[in-house]
């Protein structure tokens, strides 16, 4: 393996095989051999510091961008010292082209961007035939107007893409791959902003159209800004579709709209689903992270589809553990959901924290789920939601009532023509502060959800709503009516005027100002 260097000093008649005998460009139209052209596959080019203007990639008329049919290394001698800088009218500014099989494209700690204005609609563009390796390694990608790395392959083709530090700047799809079949994707610290979106679209879009993908995505970082402009419809930060065992872990998503108008679009944080009758998409993970939302709906984190759709059932045995959803008021006003899973059998919602939602944590036509562990706040709509699900559990949550509640914090509600069968609700804590409008109970005479040694706690500045709950039609105007009603023990603390709620001490026991009360979760 050969490492040949290019300089703004360079000349294409030097060997290239030293910074001292740099080359000019990749390419060279003359007798001499640019980098690219004396290099083969397997060999690594080193810029040397400066911005490489098109001239510079290609010393002759034609396609200003670098076009390599070699698994060539692309790097900088000193990181980020080099920036490819592309303003031609080319589809990207590096790509794959001929039989590109059984080779590896590598990127180093360098820079491609746009130049001058320009904007290429491509960063770098990945077209294997066969087999192959893109490492992007901790590129840099700055400027692209649609896609910053676009994967462009047959299902049928086996690829392998790494990645450790990628930063993707002002580019609406960030990684985008609609094709993938037997792929194995690990990224990670990947971090893209993206300033002003105006396209529907996800920073990172990985869809599996043929079975065998692998995916993790470790520490990734997103900001988008969906600009006034953005359409009617929804952005996703990350959106895997049909490949099984994909894990999103620890993300970071800021998702916000400079739109002051409902309409203009809502989103996803982290969406993880099925799009296909054939290809299932289970044991898809979301672990870890926060995702703070302030788009005009849409939902924190999925698992599994929203709606009844041909590709229910296909994302089963999924989970979404110790997210924190952290939703603005455009999301919440326009009935943003926190954590989801939807149609699905097995879902795990668990020890998931959710600040101002509409809806926090729910599950939906979904069979054998569990909610267990999980923590809402001010979610003026309903804080704790099963709908239309069967045999699924609500287990040792905490939700807490504020002001602008105006919902329930246990709500057990149909979805289309499905009711609730064979649920169960227990030993969930439920806490009003203030003047509470919303109920802490709601479950209508069709829903089967057994209630179960659930603790309701008032704060001492609460004022409770006319009805405090409501299950089979009948209101309830006090905690210890509903509880000797409904409640299958019926001996749960209830209306405490004296107790207020703490933190958690070192042991996992909540702390009250009434003497000796530990309340264990």
């Amino acid at each position: 393996m050969t490492t040949y260097y290019i300089s703004k000093n360079g000349n294409n008649a030097n060997s290239g095989l030293s910074l001292a005998l740099a080359k000019r460009t990749m390419f060279d139209a003359g007798a001499n051999l640019g980098a690219l052209e004396a290099a083969s596959s397997g060999d690594t080019i080193l810029f040397d510091d400066g911005v490489y203007v098109d001239s510079e990639i290609e010393s002759s008329a034609g396609v200003a961008c670098i076009v390599t049919a070699k698994g060539i290394a692309i790097d900088s001698v000193n990181p980020y010292g080099a920036t490819i800088a592309s303003s031609s009218t080319g589809d990207s500014i590096v790509k794959t082209s001929g039989s590109f099989s059984g080779l590896t494209l590598t990127f180093g700690k360098i820079t491609l961007s746009g130049y001058g204005g320009y904007l290429p609609p491509i960063g770098i563009k990945f077209s294997p035939t066969a087999t192959a390796t893109l490492d992007l390694g901790g590129v840099v990608i700055n400027a692209v107007s649609t896609r910053s790395v676009y994967l462009s392959q047959a299902n049928t083709v086996t690829v392998t893409i790494r990645g450790d530090g990628v930063t993707i700047n002002d580019s609406p799809a960030a990684i985008y791959a609609p094709t993938l079949g037997p792929a194995d994707i690990l990224l990670k610290n990947v971090k893209c902003i993206n300033n002003a979106v105006t396209t529907n679209t996800a920073a990172i879009y990985l869809k599996a159209t043929a079975a065998g993908s692998n995916i993790q995505i470790i520490n990734p970082v997103i900001n988008s800004n969906l600009a006034t402009a953005f359409p009617g419809a929804t952005y996703s930060a990350i959106q895997i579709i049909s490949s099984d065992n994909a894990l999103v872990y620890n993300p970071f998503v800021t998702l916000t709209t400079d739109s002051v108008a409902a309409g203009h679009g809502g989103g996803y944080g982290v969406e993880m689903k099925s799009a296909s009758t054939t290809i299932t998409a289970h044991n898809n993970r979301i672990i870890g992270g926060t995702i703070n939302i302030d788009v005009f709906g849409g939902i924190g984190a999925l698992v599994g589809t929203d709606g009844a759709t041909a590709y229910d059932n296909k994302s089963n045995s999924c989970v979404i553990k110790g997210v924190t959803v952290n939703c603005g008021s455009k999301f919440e006003g326009a009935g943003g959901h926190g954590v989801m899973g939807g149609n699905n059998t097995g879902t795990l919602l668990q020890g998931n924290i959710v600040k101002g939602a509409s809806l926090g944590v729910l599950l939906k036509a979904t069979t054998t789920g569990l909610i267990i562990g999980n923590k809402t706040y001010n979610c003026t709509g309903k804080h704790i939601y099963l709908k239309g699900c069967t045999s699924c559990n609500v287990e040792s949550n905490e939700s807490y009532l504020a002001t602008t509640d105006t919902g329930s914090a246990l709500y057990f509600g149909v979805n289309i023509a499905t009711n609730n069968a064979t649920c169960l609700a227990k030993n969930n804590i439920i806490v009003g502060s203030g003047v509470i409008a919303a109920k802490y109970v709601t479950r209508d005479a069709s829903q089967d959800v057994t209630l179960s040694n659930n603790l309701y706690i008032t704060d001492s500045d609460a004022t409770l709503p006319a009805a405090v709950a409501n299950v089979g039609a009948t209101d309830y105007a006090t905690v210890a009516a509903y509880l000797a009603a409904v409640e299958a023990n019926g001996g749960n603390l209830s209306e405490r005027p004296n107790i207020s709620i703490l933190e958690c001490n070192a042991s996992g026991l909540f702390i009250s100002p009434v003497p000796g009360l530990h309340i264990p979760i």
